[in-house]
Parts: C-alpha cells; structure tokens; sequence
C-alpha cells in the first residue's frame, strides 16, 4: 500500500474525529501501529485539533449559571416532583424527535468541518511553505548553472585564442616593486588584436589601476586598462586595445581611469 496515499486520503482526520466507521477505525488504528509516518501524522492531527480548540474555545459569562440556577428553582414542583415512568403512554411526538437528531447531528457535523478546515488549512499552509522553498531552490540552482556556464563559454573562448597558431605568447617579467608578478602578452600576427593573461599581480590601492601600454617606436602607447578579477577567482584573458606596430610591452599603476602617458611606476615589462 502507498502510505503517502493513504496519509493524504482524508481518512485519519476523520479518525481523529471520531467519524470513521467501525471498519474504518480499525484499519487506521492497524495503519498507525505498523507504519510510524502514519501514527506521526494521526498525532499531528490531533495536536491540531486541539490547538483549534484552544484558540476557539469560548468561556460563557459567569450571569449565565446564575440565570440557569435560578430557572431551575423558579420551575420546580412545589411536591417536590414526581417519578414518571419510562414506559409509560406520554411520548414525545416523533417529529420532535427527529428535529433534536437532526439539530444535533447539524451541530457534530459543523464542528467536524469546522475542525477539518483547520488541518487541511494547517496543511495547505505547510505545502505552500514547502512550494516557496523550493521555488527559491530552484532560482538557486538557475542561477548557479548560469554563472557555471558564462564561465564555461569563457574558458572556450581563451582556449581558442590559445590554440589558435597565429597567435605569439610573450611572457612578462616583474620588476622591483613586485617581481614575482606574471603575466603573458598574446598576439595574434593575423589580426594584430592583442590579449593579456594576468597570472599574477598585487591587488592596486581603491583609488589606483593598472594600465596595459604597448611601446611604438620607443614610445608607449595606451593599450586599456586592466580590471583585476577577485582573489577567489580564477582570471580569464582580457582582451586589449590593438596595436598593430607594437614591439614591447609594459604594466604601470596609474590613478583609476589612466593616464594619456605613464606616470606611475612600472610593475612589469616585455622587450624593454
């Protein structure tokens, strides 16, 4: 038997109503002893019912004992009263009979739905928790399968600049204020588009950048400037200005946005 099928049929809330047939009560009361998700869900329905209960309780106003009592006396027998028989010939009309069953059934069967309403809202509410979370979840694993894959396409995208045989690789060195920085200048002679892969290299200060120059004629021409990716990351090649007569290369700190001509220091260097 499913019993996540059974849990949801409806049936132990009526159980824990006591609205099930005989057949019924015996069936949920075997369910609950053998599978403890069942009897877990009974215990659930009932720790409901009596918070509903609890919340709606109503406590009469303290008059209303004192207005029966004093019905009761006002109504007694001055005998005393009498004994009357159970069997004897007066009956209550059987039309009255059956309107206090039927009032009374009408009233068990209103506080059943009303109690229900409040499981299956409890329910309702838990499902719709249970829906945001993973919707949320959802947008989560969208969004990391996005980044996953712009990081992919970009990867593709260096490892065709780095395939492709027209393309010159030219290490840079570090100089004195960071020797261990790395980095490598990519040519490609077809095109002249120029490429720099940043190895390594210290993080600027807030206010200064790194800017890619490309010597012409012993002269440096600005060849863009270099956004550093964050520490965690791993960095992709960037792509430069191109200079088509270019024949050395240098790495300057400069104030952020650059400088027409270096002024800053230089932090690394190729042909110079």
């Amino acid at each position: 038997m499913d019993i996540q099928a059974y849990i949801e049929s409806g049936v132990i809330e009526l159980y824990a109503l006591g609205l099930t047939t005989a057949e019924e009560t015996q069936e949920v009361e075997s369910m609950a002893r053998q599978h403890p998700e069942v009897m877990k869900e009974l215990d659930e329905i009932r720790s409901s019912l009596e918070t509903y209960a609890a919340k709606y309780a109503v406590t009469p106003p303290p008059h209303i004992k004192e207005q029966v009592m004093s019905r009761i006396k006002t109504n007694a027998p001055a005998d005393g009263g009498k004994i009357i028989s159970m069997t004897s010939g007066t009956r209550e009309p059987a039309a009255s009979s059956y309107l206090k069953y039927a009032v009374a059934a009408a009233c068990v069967l209103l506080v059943a739905s009303a109690a229900l309403n409040y499981v299956f809202y409890q329910k309702w509410k838990s499902s719709e928790t249970e829906l945001a979370q993973l919707s949320t979840e959802k947008k989560q694993v969208a969004d990391q399968f996005q980044s996953q894959k712009a990081s992919y396409e970009m990867v593709l995208k260096d490892l065709e600049i780095l395939k492709n045989p027209s393309v010159v690789k030219m290490e840079m060195k570090g100089l004195s204020p960071a020797p261990d920085a790395r980095a490598y200048v990519l040519k490609d002679m077809k095109t002249n588009e120029i490429f720099l892969d940043i190895k390594k290299l210290p993080a600027p200060p807030d206010s200064m950048q790194y800017q890619f120059w490309a010597i012409v004629q012993g002269k440096p021409v600005d060849a863009g400037m270099i956004s550093l990716c964050p520490p965690t990351d791993s960095c992709n090649i960037h792509k430069m200005n191109t200079i088509p007569d270019a024949q050395a290369f240098a790495i300057s700190l400069e104030k952020k946005g650059g400088n027409p001509q270096p002024k800053g220091q230089l932090y690394m260097a190729y042909g110079i």
